[in-house]
């Protein structure tokens, strides 16, 4: 009988997989209509909230998988930056300037989304490893006590 003991949960890991794959997809698109049309306050506050909203969680996960080195170039490179931005002011004296701190945060979302990708294949696999050797144990557990038997 195989138990969770031992084996490395993927629910954070896959679900910061699945938000990315699908936060980059729209962010894709509401990126290449503000370039190719015009500058929408909708579309640039959906992308800034939903880019803000996942930080925290992205965050939390990095922590908890103990990426240390991707936890600090984010806040590094992306939360610091940012914020030095809003609190003096450059992003709202023009309007079309608000996409200035999209930039940052989504192209750090798509490097991080590719090694998300490499993260949860380790992860599956090492949990794969461990679920094939307790059943080799057991059936070798079970062949010797029928042979003693």
């Amino acid at each position: 009988m195989i138990t969770n003991e031992g084996l490395h949960s993927t629910y954070h890991l896959s679900k910061m997989n699945t938000i990315l794959n699908y936060q980059l997809s729209g962010a894709g698109i509401g990126l290449t209509y503000l370039l190719m049309f015009a500058a929408s306050g909708l579309i640039v506050a959906v992308l800034d909230l939903a880019a803000i909203v996942f930080s925290g969680y992205l965050l939390f996960v990095l922590k908890k998988e103990n990426h240390k080195a991707w936890f600090y170039s984010f806040i590094f490179c992306v939360l610091i930056p940012n914020s030095i931005m809003y609190i003096l002011g450059f992003v709202y004296s023009n309007y079309v300037l608000l996409i200035i701190p999209l930039v940052p945060f989504y192209f750090f979302f798509f490097l991080i989304r590719v090694s998300a990708n490499e993260w949860l294949s380790e992860k599956r696999a090492k949990n794969q490893m461990i679920i094939e050797k307790i059943e080799r144990e057991e059936k070798l557990k079970a062949y010797m006590t029928n042979f003693e038997g």
